[in-house]
């Protein structure tokens, strides 16, 4: 799945929203502390994740990209491993031309199974939960957004939430 959209924030605003994001994994996942800020390529952790038929799979959680904002332009890219299966998620932000702040974000999501069956029922799931993974991932940085734009004039980028 890849699909672009622009929002009307600047790429550290919403790199800090995704690193505040996987910050919160982290702790969800670990009980363990972790700042945005000292999320780094190569960080990895396991957790739980619910399946599409409704049980729970065990996942080991990777950073396998990270460009922190620099000339207008980041990334973030993570991959989530379990038996017979990867799925990795990465975004590309960059800023927009312009007086106004905007980002254009591009997010490709790839699964990647082993064996005959394993890559047929990947392409039937696909095919059958992918619009749902879309607008639900469309949603999501429609709320980083609005969160953004609701606390711009208290958050700065580069720091932390309280």
């Amino acid at each position: 799945m890849k699909f672009q959209t622009t929002l009307a924030v600047t790429p550290d605003e919403l790199f800090d929203r995704l690193m505040a994001s996987v910050a919160w994994d982290w702790e969800e996942a670990t009980g363990k502390k972790r700042s945005a800020a000292n999320v780094r390529q190569g960080t990895s952790y396991r957790k739980s994740l619910r399946t599409k038929m409704g049980g729970q799979q065990s996942v080991r959680v990777s950073v396998t990209g990270l460009e922190r904002p620099h000339d207008g332009r980041a990334i973030y890219e993570a991959r989530f491993e379990a038996p017979g299966t990867v799925n990795t998620i990465r975004y590309e932000l960059v800023a927009l031309a312009g007086e106004a702040p905007g980002t254009q974000v591009s997010y490709e999501e790839r699964c990647e199974t082993t064996g005959r069956w394993g890559r047929a029922n990947a392409a039937v799931t696909g095919f059958l939960y992918g619009r749902r993974a879309q607008k639900r991932v469309r949603q999501g940085l429609q709320q980083m957004e609005g969160w953004i734009l609701a606390n711009r004039d208290s958050h700065q980028p580069g720091q932390e939430d309280q």
